[in-house]
């Protein structure tokens, strides 16, 4: 993560994240084939258990499903585009869409804090929410 101070405002915005839309559960193989290409890639996941007959298990699972981010590179976009897996970059208007440091940095701080974070199971795409506390 980056320091505090004015480096920081200016690296932010000259290396800006951005969302890549992936196939739905190939998000872990994007963000090795992103890794691969030389991209910094954030990916948050979280552990579920999931029971079968037989055995208990303990997989990851992405927080956001379908979705991987990417720390700059912009200049390399069709690189990230043509990694197998990726449908699109997320963009807004015809711009490509970038995601502000501290909504990235705010997923980081609760995803390796002590609290188990996983998505709500009764919320749907488009419902209003309000956070209360934590932090988001």
């Amino acid at each position: 993560m980056l320091g505090g101070g004015i480096t920081s405002v200016i690296t932010a915005e000259i290396t800006p994240w951005w969302a890549l839309y992936t196939k739905h559960q190939h998000e872990k193989t994007v963000a090795d084939g992103l890794i691969a290409k030389g991209f910094e890639v954030f990916l948050p996941v979280y552990n579920s258990v999931r029971h079968w007959k037989d055995r208990k298990k303990t997989i990851s699972i992405p927080l956001f499903p379908c979705y991987v981010f990417v720390h700059g590179g912009l200049y390399r976009r069709h690189q990230a585009v043509t990694t197998p897996g990726v449908y699109a970059i997320l963009s807004s208007g015809g711009q490509i869409a970038t995601i502000p440091e501290i909504e990235i940095t705010a997923i980081q701080r609760s995803i390796s804090g002590s609290l188990q974070v996983e998505p709500h199971p009764f919320l749907n795409c488009g419902d209003r929410v309000r956070v209360v506390r934590g932090l988001l």
